[in-house]
């Protein structure tokens, strides 16, 4: 199976694409959608671009190499992962192969052997699966972060319903035109900003003035 377009979406609202390279929450180096020196298949794709190692604000990408990259890493690393780790007697739907993409993607190979996927290969039980998969998975180092928390529930919620959260595919949007509450994760992002010297208001609403801001950062 491929990756449908609403899975590619979701996952770069959640890894982002900064173009120029940082350090992530566990202090990886990344650049462009999660990209880091411990996925093979970036660093064969980094290498044809002649760079051998991310350097936190010096490494860059355009936005069509960050998305030749995420084309190739997906086909080569992620997609193969996830089909040979599905259970081989159960029907696999899009929105369910989109999520453990999302989930693989973010927590790693071993995230197919972890116990979430055991009621749904053994007995089907996909309700029981996606609880426990919305329930964990969500630290580092042992520090239980929002974000986290947050992607678990939504990629649960993905393959267990179909919801595609925050894409167009979903309907809403989070922004100030939407009737959703104003996100944790978003405000937490514009303090920071604002204590790095790019000042924006942290009322928690992913609007004009903070994807401003935030560009002004990348």
């Amino acid at each position: 199976m491929k990756t449908s377009s609403l899975g590619r979406e979701f996952l770069e609202n959640h890894e982002g694409n900064p173009k120029t390279a940082y350090l992530d929450s566990g202090g990886v180096p990344t650049v462009g959608i999660g990209f880091t020196m411990r996925s093979p298949a970036v660093k064969a794709a980094l290498a044809r671009l002649g760079i051998t190692k991310i350097v936190p604000g010096k490494t860059k990408l355009t936005a069509a190499q960050s998305d030749m990259i995420f084309t190739e890493v997906l086909e080569k690393e992620f997609e193969p992962i996830v089909d040979n780790g599905s259970p081989k007697n159960r029907v696999i739907k899009q929105n369910m192969f989109d999520a453990m993409i999302s989930a693989t993607y973010n927590l790693g190979p071993k995230f197919m052997t972890f116990r979430w996927i055991a009621p749904w290969r053994d007995s089907g039980n996909v309700g029981s699966s996606a609880a426990i998969w919305a329930n964990n998975y969500n630290t580092v180092k042992g520090k239980k972060l929002d974000g986290l928390v947050r992607r678990r529930i939504e990629e649960a919620n993905m393959f267990l319903k179909g919801i595609y959260a925050g894409t167009k595919g979903e309907g809403v949007l989070r922004d100030e035109t939407s009737d959703t509450k104003p996100d944790p994760i978003v405000k937490e992002a514009q303090e920071i900003l604002t204590k790095l010297g790019i000042p924006v208001e942290a009322d928690g609403w992913m609007g004009p003035k903070t994807k401003k801001a935030i560009l002004a950062y990348q």
